[in-house]
């Protein structure tokens, strides 16, 4: 009898052992989730940031970024709720959409990046044909105003008249 009581103590032991590791566990996946979903979003926020800087039009990541945060807002009011499932599908859904947001953010960013070395290109182009054109302008003038002077000069060179001694 006292055999069997030690073992029904040691099991109901066990068992809130068991329990209290399985709710901390619990609660260390909850904080996990969370931290992950928000380390998305910073992410996706930096990313943002970069693209943003080399040109890049951002205006309609920048509104899913805010769905993002506005959905892990819902998921941390429906874990003080107590609906776990609900929690886990927005923080779900929170973090895919920030990893896509970053994933555009970073297309966007190459993208932009080649834009703005395609634009450098064509501008020098375009400034060395402008020089030239510039410069055979100048020549063409030059030698014109020359031809001209020259002429003028010319005409009007007195002629010289013999002095009869």
């Amino acid at each position: 009898m006292k055999r069997n009581l030690i073992l029904i103590l040691l099991f109901i032991s066990l068992a809130l052992v068991l329990a209290t590791v399985l709710s901390v566990k619990g609660q260390l996946d909850i904080d996990f989730e969370l931290e992950y979903a928000e380390a998305k979003i910073t992410n996706a926020f930096k990313a943002l940031r970069v693209a943003e800087s080399k040109g890049a039009e951002i205006s309609p990541l920048v509104v899913k970024l805010n769905d993002a945060i506005l959905l892990l807002e819902e998921a941390r009011e429906a874990y003080s709720n107590g609906s776990l499932d609900e929690f886990k599908r927005r923080t779900t859904e929170s973090s895919l959409i920030s990893s896509s947001i970053e994933a555009e953010a970073r297309v966007l960013t190459e993208r932009a990046i080649r834009d703005a070395e395609e634009e450098f290109r064509m501008l020098s182009a375009y400034t060395f044909l402008a020089s030239i054109i510039t410069l055979s302008s100048l020549l063409l003038a030059w030698r014109i105003f020359k031809a001209r002077y020259k002429r003028r000069i010319l005409e009007a060179r007195p002629e010289v008249a013999e002095i009869e001694s």
